[in-house]
């Protein structure tokens, strides 16, 4: 991104970029708007060194599961009953706004 401004192919950079000498010779700083910190902190000896791959999805109880496996059905029949009869729900409210109007 330095580099786009030296060579002029930018005009302005919107980042969070840490200001060090070597850039300061190359470009001009403005006051940061903001500042955050960031800190992950984990015990030595937590869980996290033993996390398996299922670790995540231990919390949801099997009537959780089914809920979610019922909506992706739902959502996957709704998606495929649409694509092949849209058509047929757009004439149907056409004609029944049509007849409605006389």
């Amino acid at each position: 991104m330095i580099s786009n401004l030296v060579l002029g192919e930018a005009d302005l950079i919107g980042t969070c970029l840490a200001m060090n000498e070597v850039r300061a010779r190359a470009v001009d700083y403005v006051l940061p708007s903001s500042h955050h910190h960031y800190a992950i902190v984990i015990d030595k000896e937590s869980e996290a060194r033993r996390m398996s791959w299922d670790h995540l999805l231990r919390p949801f109880s099997p009537g959780i599961w089914a809920a979610i496996g019922v909506c992706v059905a739902g959502a996957a029949t709704t998606i495929t009953i649409w694509k092949v009869y849209y058509k047929f729900v757009f004439y149907l409210l056409l004609t029944f706004c049509y007849d409605i109007q006389l």
